[in-house]
């Protein structure tokens, strides 16, 4: 339960980082499945990103998990100049249910 909670907050954290105009995050999937899934450990993550303007594309990702109740860090990838957005490893993150 309590892993559902804080994956849930990544979820919506993931969703607040999209900085430019226009852009959505959609299709959240931890593990390649789409909404709440129980894992433990270091979950592989994945989103879609959606414009409606021509050539956007993803540069760089950041990753905060958090605890949902206290808002206290549970890992954070910091910023990954990267395209990936597809089993994204969160290699250290220790994630327990």
């Amino acid at each position: 339960m309590k892993f559902k909670k804080i994956l849930l907050s990544l979820l919506i954290c993931l969703s607040c980082f999209v900085q430019a105009k226009n852009i959505t995050i959609s299709r959240l999937t931890c593990e390649m499945q789409e909404g709440l899934v129980v894992v433990e450990g270091s979950p592989r993550l994945g989103w879609v990103m959606e414009s409606p303007e021509n050539g956007t594309r993803q540069s760089a990702y950041e990753i905060d998990i958090r605890e949902a109740f206290t808002g206290r860090s549970v890992w954070n990838s910091g910023k990954v100049y990267s395209s990936q957005s597809q089993l994204v490893s969160t290699k250290g993150a220790d994630i327990r249910p």
